[in-house]
């Protein structure tokens, strides 16, 4: 009994021993204690690297995530994106192509059309081109020069609007298109017209053009005054020119006076205003007409003839006679000046050019 204490207790102090040995060497080693198991999600979740922020850091986090928050979705930019496209496109739209519906709205258009229907000839871009809704009936109108090979001048001037084209130029009335006349657009009340000027050697002649439902029809000009046709601002009529020799009683010097026309919109004619014989007694019942004829009278000039117009114009005819100057018959020479009163309701003003050399016709 006591040999088996003694052993045990032997036993005892070798084990505390060994024991001692193991723990002294475990502190120097500082082996790390092995974590307990794990489930299956928590070691899913731990997979993930997690970033330790600082509250500097949170904060600016923070304020991302609220921004992200407030941006819209990929869907509600893809709509934003396509209503704002349809809205820009609606908009270029209105502003390029009046909403004629006649696919000849755009000057392209017609110039392709007008090259098509001529032959495929080229345009004359040298030359001025004009493009619009001139009689305001909702469809546009192209005027420009094209080429024209068999003619003098290599162009001939065209009209073209939806579905219809004609050569103005030239035409019977002027058979030379003479490409340096630049179209002109002139408006008198409800017409529309292109103006052609053709220049000569020592005048020039005015073409006319009614623009009709996106149509032209030709102006006939009647009587002697045939230059610089175009609307007076003063009588709401049409004022042009007679170039003519009457500045000296020999039919020598070259004169140009304004005669007043009106359009009649019934046969596309232009009428001159018609001048009757008037007496000097019925001049002198309008206000101010006294103290012209006495200025005139002063300059040294006789009355000869005055002529009043339907349209309310008085032409005076004024002569002066050049004492040492006689034709080969001893006939006397004298020298022709005008004056050109309107009639405004009991008196006369005067409406004479500065430039006022030769003398009326009725």
């Amino acid at each position: 009994m006591k040999k088996t204490k003694l052993l045990a207790a032997a036993c005892a102090l070798l084990l505390c021993g060994c024991s001692s040995d193991n723990v002294n060497t475990a502190s120097t080693s500082e082996m790390p204690n092995l974590p307990e198991p794990l489930t299956t999600s928590e070691t899913t979740a731990e997979t993930v690297p997690t970033t330790v922020l600082s509250e500097s850091e949170t904060t600016a986090a923070a304020e991302i995530s609220e921004t992200t928050a407030e941006t819209p979705a990929s869907s509600e930019i893809s709509e934003t994106t396509s209503q704002t496209a349809e809205e820009t496109s609606a908009e270029t739209t209105s502003e390029t192509v009046p909403e004629t519906g006649s696919g000849f709205d755009t000057e392209n258009a017609l110039k392709m059309f007008l090259e098509e229907m001529t032959g495929g000839y080229e345009f004359h871009e040298a030359q001025t081109r004009l493009f619009g809704d001139f009689d305001k009936d909702g469809k546009n109108e192209l005027i420009a020069y094209i080429e024209a090979p068999d003619t003098m001048t290599g162009y001939n001037l065209w009209f073209a609007s939806e579905g219809y084209i004609e050569q103005i130029a030239p035409n019977a009335e002027n058979p030379v298109p003479m490409e340096e006349s630049e179209p002109e657009i002139v408006y008198s009340g409800d017409n529309a017209f292109i103006k052609l000027e053709y220049l000569n050697a020592t005048n020039s002649i005015s073409d006319y053009f009614r623009i009709v439902n996106s149509q032209v029809v030709p102006c006939t000009v009647e009587g002697y005054a045939r230059q610089g046709l175009r609307p007076d601002s003063d009588t709401e009529d049409f004022t042009a020119c007679h170039s003519t020799y009457d500045l000296c009683s020999d039919g020598t010097g070259h004169t140009w006076k304004p005669y007043w026309l009106y359009f009649s919109p019934e046969d596309n004619t232009f009428y001159p205003y018609v001048g009757h014989l008037m007496t000097e007694e019925e001049l002198l019942k309008y206000e101010g007409a006294s103290e012209v004829l006495e200025k005139a009278r002063s300059d040294g000039y006789e009355i000869a003839d005055i002529y009043i117009r339907e349209n309310g114009i008085i032409n005076i005819n004024l002569r002066k006679y050049s004492e040492d100057a006689f034709n080969p018959d001893e006939t006397p020479m004298y020298g022709n000046k005008f004056i050109n009163l309107k009639i405004n309701g009991d008196s006369v003003q005067n409406i004479t050019p500065e430039n006022n050399d030769g003398f009326y016709k009725p």
